[in-house]
């Protein structure tokens, strides 16, 4: 409710502080207290408000219109103004409209502030007049017209196929198709202290929410957008509106037949969602470099392979499905990779009796093949544990490497046994560019390179590093 007022007062602010304030007094259009034209009150049965200058001639008509040439309702009334040659132009309301309560100060604000500055501080401008209603203009109701006409042509070919499935809905939600139920369909209310609103909810059989459309409570017609849980929008089209009995809800049922006819046919989805979490946690354990149990090999340092099932971690995979930090006191995490080289020995009962398993280690220098991802045992130092590197980028046994745990990238030469980061930042702040003359020199080793031609904190930076230096310094 308060939420509404604030909005409601942000509008009648915005649109006083751009228009001018607009008062009928005895018939007379004031605009900033001066009167420039005339309002008539209509004829008894009728809704249209003539318009004359102060010396009473009618030069033309107003008023509120809902219903289009061809009969539709439209959301909201379009303003219809009718010169005294017959001649219509419509146009649209830049504020909402409650029909009920329309009196002629507002028809008068309307008409001032339609945009064609009819009605100025020098009164009716009849220039402006004959010009706009030199032609007929039905162009916004034309619009809905061809809206309305060509979605209906697209709902026949749904109903179709919605009576060739049986497709109904029940007294109760129950959403039926070919005599079998296959998901419900609920609303909720909702009111801002002026208006109600229906929130509409579509599930399988399982409870799992599908789409969701909010709509008015209202019967007419009108045009809804649906929203479908993996991010697709429909528009649907409602000619009879709400209803409390689901069987009579016209926009329940459009919402139901849209999405059963774009291929939301609902039933049980379980086994569906539950292969799309598992895709999303495979996508997140892969982010970090998590392997589990995927086939591949490990080559060791003196050139065996040994085949099997790879599992290699570099973050606990609860920390990375919950998608919360973790304190990594494990230092197994990133340096060790166990393959599964058999099955597992069981008993009668099924119980495992013996695991046929190797674990390697960073330290170990084995390299990790799994289908086209390739890792690198790196040993550690005082400061850094040994931990598998991504190979990125390799050429003649020089390496480009990324750093799952720190999501950093360092360079491996061939000729040096450790790898090195060559970072421009420590936790205390940039480093001095004499410590990173330094640091760069002593790794590389090779005066034809310097440190400032290469951002070596970048992938790229890197490769272009490895390919000059074997360029350059062989």
């Amino acid at each position: 409710m308060r939420r509404t007022l604030l909005l409601m007062i942000a509008v009648f602010c915005i649109f006083t502080a751009s228009a001018q304030k607009v008062k009928v007094q005895k018939g007379e259009i004031q605009l900033d207290g001066v009167s420039v034209a005339k309002i008539n009150k209509p004829p008894k049965g009728s809704t249209t408000y003539p318009f004359t200058d102060m010396n009473g001639e009618v030069l033309f008509t107003a008023h509120l219109e809902l219903k289009t040439p061809l009969g539709y309702t439209m959301p909201s009334p379009t303003l219809v103004l009718t010169g005294i040659n017959g001649n219509v132009r419509e146009y649209a309301i830049k504020e909402e409209v409650w029909m009920k309560f329309v009196k002629e100060d507002d028809i008068a604000r309307y008409v001032v502030n339609c945009g064609e500055e009819l009605i100025t501080n020098q009164g009716i401008q009849l220039e402006r007049l004959n010009n706009i209603f030199s032609v007929t203009d039905h162009s916004l109701s034309a619009a809905y017209d061809k809206k309305v006409e060509e979605i209906k042509k697209v709902m026949a070919k749904e109903d179709e196929l919605a009576n060739s499935a049986r497709l109904q809905i029940q007294k109760n939600g129950s959403i039926i198709a070919n005599g079998n139920k296959i998901g419900t369909v609920t609303f909720i209310t909702s009111s801002d202290g002026f208006t109600k609103s229906y929130k509409y909810k579509v599930t399988e059989l399982n409870n799992i929410e599908i789409a969701s459309m909010d709509a008015a409570a209202d019967p007419a017609a009108r045009f809804y957008e649906l929203n479908t849980y993996d991010g697709e929008n429909f528009t649907v089209f409602t000619e009879k509106g709400f209803s409390f009995i689901r069987s009579n809800d016209d926009v329940a049922r459009r919402m139901v037949i849209k999405l059963y006819c774009n291929g939301y046919t609902l039933g049980d989805m379980k086994p569906y969602f539950d292969d799309l979490i598992k895709q999303e946690e495979d996508s997140l354990l892969a982010e970090v470099g998590n392997i589990y149990q995927q086939r591949g090999y490990v080559i060791t340092r003196q050139g065996d392979k040994v085949e099997g099932l790879v599992t290699l971690e570099f973050m606990p995979k609860d920390a990375v499905l919950n998608k919360r930090e973790t304190q990594d006191t494990d230092f197994n995490h990133g340096n060790v990779v166990v393959v599964k080289t058999h099955e597992d020995l069981v008993d009668e009962n099924g119980k495992v009796i013996s695991v046929y398993e190797e674990k390697f280690y960073a330290s170990d220098e084995v390299r990790i093949v799994v289908d086209t991802v390739q890792y690198l045992g790196v040993g550690g130092s005082l400061l850094e544990s040994p931990l598998f590197h991504k190979i990125v980028y390799e050429t003649e046994g020089n390496f480009v490497l990324h750093n799952p745990k720190y999501s950093t990238f360092l360079i491996k030469l061939s000729n040096r046994r450790k790898v090195k980061s060559l970072s421009y930042v420590t936790i205390l702040g940039k480093k001095k560019e004499a410590t990173i003359k330094k640091e760069f020199d002593e790794y590389v080793k090779c005066d034809a390179l310097h440190y400032s031609d290469y951002n070596t904190t970048t992938k790229q930076g890197l490769i272009q590093l490895v390919n000059d230096y074997l360029e350059k310094c062989k």
